[in-house]
């Protein structure tokens, strides 16, 4: 802080900001000074850091919703409906059927954003980060719900959407029918 002080001193940075009117943005490295430096410019700040929570609840800093979820969640109703997921599935994975049935499936906004909630009787490998990045696309309005049916009934894994990272899929938990669990103990 202080150098920045003595090249003030020194005319290298300007004492104030002129009379034009400039945006300007600045990103990179957190703790690199690039507020300071803008101070130092005398510019004014705009910090995404005062717009978060406005962009954590699912909604812009308009109020408008990031997803249409309601979109999402209708398309939630043909994964019910609907029993081959090959064109969610990994390729080229060498399982003997791609049928799943799926009993539930929804969309919601928690305080850390939004959340997919999925449960069947089996899953595919891939399969659940796959609809999820295809629901994406519902939800942002890069494909309609009709777009969705066809993926679904294409069976072919290139025309759905991509697959999100895995590092937010969570397994709650796994229920067994009780004489699956009366075989298995014997």
């Amino acid at each position: 802080m202080q150098k920045l002080e003595q090249r003030r001193k020194q005319k290298l940075l300007p004492k104030r900001k002129c009379n034009l009117s400039v945006n300007i943005a600045l990103t990179g490295t957190p703790g690199t000074g690039k507020t300071s430096l803008s101070r130092l410019l005398d510019l004014n700040t705009l910090s995404i850091n005062d717009y978060y929570p406005k962009i954590s609840n699912g909604k812009d800093v308009e109020g408008n919703w990031l997803v249409d979820i309601d979109k999402m969640n209708k398309s939630c109703k043909r994964l019910i409906r609907h029993k081959n997921f090959k064109c969610f599935s990994k390729s080229n994975t060498d399982v003997k059927t791609y049928d799943c049935d799926i009993q539930f499936a929804e969309w919601k906004i928690s305080k850390k954003g939004y959340k997919f909630s999925i449960r069947a009787n089996r899953f595919l490998r891939n399969m659940v980060r796959s609809i999820v990045g295809t629901m994406i696309e519902i939800g942002t309005q890069k494909i309609t719900d009709k777009d969705f049916q066809i993926i679904l009934d294409s069976e072919d894994r290139r025309k759905a959407g991509y697959s999100v990272p895995a590092s937010g899929l969570i397994l709650v938990g796994i229920n067994y029918k009780k004489n699956f669990e009366t075989r298995w103990k014997k």
